[in-house]
């Protein structure tokens, strides 16, 4: 009589879904404090040398653009002067005369380029400062962080990573922008620029 060769067994093993979960919390409790510490450190201190960088970076952006501030409001200075003598010259009293001059209406236009231009660079300025202060805040809060490292959660220190990125994000975004955008722009009225000329200085 001959034997039936024994069955091999071919189910797989079904391995829990919660398996991997809970690896990976035996592996976080598991692993040494101080281990998980060196990580957040060399997380902080990878984000404290992005912001140092990024300030510098701010910073001669913000000497560029104030540069820039300054060269636009001495020509807005000269043009301003020349709308004054003109319109002494010409007898003009208000703004509806001066645009029938078209000495006046040119200048008057160049004006308007110009308070535009130096509204965007105070503008971007102002940008810059806001986020330098805010990576100055950053940067103590990291450092903080730091002396207290061994007791900091996890998710403590992921929301501060966070946080820092997207203000990294943003602020880089900013500087890679152009200081002034001369396409696109809406001028505000030649009768607003005109008052603004005249009321300078």
């Amino acid at each position: 009589m001959i034997k039936q060769a024994p069955r091999i067994i071919t189910h797989r093993l079904q391995v829990p879904r919660t398996w991997p979960l809970a690896l990976l919390l035996a592996v976080l409790v598991l692993l040494p404090a101080g281990a998980l510490a060196a990580s957040g450190t060399q997380q902080l201190e990878e984000k404290m040398n992005e912001i140092i960088a990024l300030q510098k970076r701010i910073t001669e952006k913000v000497t560029l653009a104030q540069g820039i501030l300054r060269q636009l409001d001495e020509q807005l200075d000269g043009l301003a002067v020349e709308i004054q003598d003109e319109r002494l010259r010409a007898g003009v009293l208000g703004y509806r005369d001066a645009v029938r001059l078209k000495g006046l209406d040119y200048r008057l236009r160049l004006a308007q380029q110009l308070l535009s231009y130096i509204g965007q660079l105070r503008e971007k300025i102002t940008t810059f400062q806001d986020g330098s202060r805010q990576l100055s805040f950053l940067y103590q809060e990291a450092t903080d962080d730091l002396k207290i490292i061994q007791t900091l959660s996890h998710m403590r220190l992921d929301d501060f990573i966070s946080r820092t990125e997207r203000v990294i994000a943003h602020l880089k975004a900013e500087l890679s922008a152009h200081l002034v955008k001369a396409a696109g722009v809406r001028y505000q009225h030649t009768a607003a620029t005109w008052e603004a000329v005249l009321t300078r200085h």
